[in-house]
């Protein structure tokens, strides 16, 4: 069985004009699609009509529930619910994301109604295929309540029993990781043991989904790990490339193939990547995998965080620069979840 991956699709009043104009927003996918047997997305925010945010001012994002019905025309066929802003309009945004996507036959997996549901691996295949693919969040866990509508956020003791679990049904076993620190191809130390635990627990292919950017890519144990599958797609970013990256992984032959998906900004659609251009991605994906084998495989890493030290530094410093609202709009983005705290973390220790 083939099984492609396709990132995060976040549509946005930018680019939801155009899906009732365009039979397809995805260019050419019908080459992907006729190479592969099911067809997964990340949907990273709710299909909602709701007009006031639960919890981010001006950061919220949300879809139109029309939104569903172009992800079905568009070719895929299983929705994972573990983006960083589905709880951005609460459970009520939630639950019109549930209904969206089952009005549209389009199965889902890492929230549910109730915690029970939302850490359920999602399971299909037979005997002789069977598979399990868990999503799990890490930002969204201080929102929630387990017995409404929410999104699987577990401890790494949790998320490995998991992992085992599926291993020892004789599952081909997924994990896709809403984490990674935006902007970074390279995953901080918490990350990277994070996903070689779980390949070494059983995982075949660990993807991170939340970096929003293409990360380093290595085996480890004979899995594959993936720490950064690029940007949501359809969200306007001015001139940057945002490139995305989908995975298709061969269950019979373990191996793994790559398919950069390349914006146009101009049109808000996504198209397949020409032969160089997916070879200049794929090159640097595993460029920046290479980094990691050695013994500083965290100095990219070091590097990045510096980088951005500024930026974090102004927001948790100097909070008489900014109006309420914003600096706790800013101190929510920064600890709302396990990547960015790291990169706090890192910048902190080097203080002290």
């Amino acid at each position: 069985m083939r099984i492609t991956f396709c990132g995060e699709i976040t549509p946005t009043p930018y680019s939801e004009k155009n899906f009732t104009i365009h039979s397809n927003a995805f260019d050419g996918f019908s080459e992907l699609i006729g190479k592969t047997d099911r067809l997964f997305a990340v949907v990273a925010s709710p299909f909602s009509k709701a007009e006031r945010p639960a919890v981010y001012r001006g950061r919220a994002r949300k879809s139109s529930p029309l939104s569903a019905d172009f992800i079905k025309r568009s070719g895929f066929t299983d929705i994972a619910l573990a983006g960083p802003h589905l709880l951005d309009y609460g459970k009520v945004g939630l639950e019109d994301t549930f209904s969206a996507l089952e009005r549209n036959a389009l199965p889902f997996f890492g929230a549910g109604r109730n915690i029970h549901e939302a850490a359920e691996p999602y399971r299909f295949g037979d005997d002789s295929c069977s598979v399990s693919v868990i999503a799990v969040s890490d930002g969204c866990g201080l929102y929630q309540d387990p017995k409404d509508a929410c999104v699987n956020v577990r401890t790494e003791l949790e998320v490995l029993s998991a992992v085992r679990s599926e291993k020892e049904r004789g599952a081909t076993v997924v994990l896709l990781y809403g984490g990674g620190a935006a902007g970074s191809p390279y995953p901080s130390p918490r990350v990277f043991e994070f996903c070689t635990l779980m390949a070494e627990s059983g995982a075949d292919v660990v993807i991170c989904t939340g970096s929003e950017c293409i990360g380093g890519y290595i085996r480890h144990k004979g899995a594959h790990i993936l720490f950064g599958q690029g940007p949501a797609h359809f969200i306007k970013r001015g001139e940057s490339p945002c490139i995305g990256m989908a995975m298709t992984y061969d269950t019979d032959t373990r191996k793994a193939e790559f398919r950069a998906l390349i914006p146009d900004h101009a049109s808000a659609r996504v198209r397949l990547s020409d032969k160089q251009e997916n070879s200049m991605a794929v090159d640097y994906m595993k460029k920046c995998g290479s980094l990691l084998k050695g013994a500083d495989r965290f100095s990219p890493w070091r590097q990045y965080c510096e980088a951005v030290r500024e930026i974090y530094s102004h927001v948790l410093l100097h909070p008489g620069d900014a109006e309420e609202e914003l600096r706790e709009e800013q101190i929510r983005f920064l600890l709302g979840n396990e990547s960015t705290l790291d990169i706090v973390r890192e910048l902190l220790s080097k203080q002290s």
